[in-house]
């Protein structure tokens, strides 16, 4: 696997059949297929799945084609394998094929805290 260049107004093809047009990510299987997508659409999609937040600090400002393992569940781990696959590839591995890594880090967030509510008044 590697990182290409997505080109203009391409269109992938998915192994169901599927068209991708479009920034998209197609998941046939264990294997999720980006389709014209930024770092920064990368990095807002594994925060999404994985269980710690992931921030694009690669400096890549095109766009890229490229396949990764779907990770294995809701909040899983990168380095974790699907359940009863000790073989197939973890999202960090399908990263280091593409030449990216996670690494560990404590950064500053921005997070919105909703910490007090009342009810509507009535009509």
């Amino acid at each position: 696997a590697k990182l290409t260049a997505a080109k203009p107004g391409a269109v992938g093809h998915l192994p169901d059949g599927r068209v991708q047009d479009g920034r998209t990510v197609g998941i046939v299987e264990k294997t999720a297929y980006f389709h014209d997508m930024a770092m920064w659409d990368l990095a807002t999609n594994l925060t999404g799945h994985l269980d710690h937040p992931v921030i694009d600090n690669t400096g890549l400002s095109g766009t890229y084609t490229f396949t990764l393992p779907s990770p294995a569940g809701q909040n899983a781990n990168p380095h974790q394998r699907w359940p009863g696959d000790d073989e197939g590839p973890t999202v960090a591995e399908g990263l280091d094929e593409l030449g990216l890594k996670l690494t560990a880090a404590k950064v500053p967030m921005i997070r919105l805290v909703l910490d007090h509510i009342e009810r509507p008044a009535e009509n």
